[in-house]
């Protein structure tokens, strides 16, 4: 048996959730006709930049792999030409004799 209250009692809150349909289709087709239409230079040039990033991050994966590849490759490259120097400075006299010659 419970004691009674004198405080008020919390109610349940309440989510009043109403569901809208999302059409991509209708939203990019809505968006491409506004950047048509000549409005505000400013926003025109906002939206071009976003529908810019909206087609890069939708864009040719195997494009994107094989930019990577190379790039890949050239890093492995460049690794490759830095060790090639840094063992030819270390095993000939050419840095000690650049760093006397730079001190005295």
């Amino acid at each position: 048996m419970g004691l009674p209250s004198f405080g008020k009692r919390v109610k349940n809150q309440k989510f009043n959730y109403i569901p809208r349909h999302y059409d991509p289709a209708k939203e990019d087709l809505e968006e491409r006709l506004r950047m048509a239409s000549p409005e505000d230079s400013s926003d025109l040039a906002k939206m071009r930049i976003k529908s810019g990033f909206k087609r890069k991050a939708r864009g040719n994966k195997d494009l994107e792999k094989s930019l990577k590849r190379s790039a890949n490759i050239r890093l492995v490259v460049i690794i490759g030409i830095l060790i090639a120097i840094t063992y030819y400075l270390l095993t000939t006299d050419t840095l000690t004799r650049f760093i006397t010659r730079m001190s005295g």
